[in-house]
């Protein structure tokens, strides 16, 4: 089970929890604020990923590519967190 390697000290984007993204479109949900590793999961959806970030900076970290396309990391800016 992936989540046993979890560390939930790690933050992270739980991506795609509404199921509507694909690994092209990035359609799916981004959640930076509400889940850890071992809540993001295929109970959710059975699409959904979960990406740790690194390079955090302030309050805004790189966590993953919505799209294997993508070139740069998507951002997640923690501030926007309540």
């Amino acid at each position: 089970d992936r989540r046993e390697l979890c560390d939930d000290a790690v933050p992270g984007l739980c991506y795609n929890e509404d199921g509507l993204g694909t690994d092209t479109n990035r359609l799916g949900s981004t959640n930076c604020c509400t889940r850890t590793c071992t809540e993001c999961g295929t109970a959710l959806s059975a699409r959904v990923l979960w990406n740790p970030c690194e390079n955090l900076d302030g309050t805004v970290a790189e966590c993953g590519r919505l799209s294997r396309y993508d070139a740069s990391p998507f951002q997640c800016d923690f501030s926007l967190c309540g």
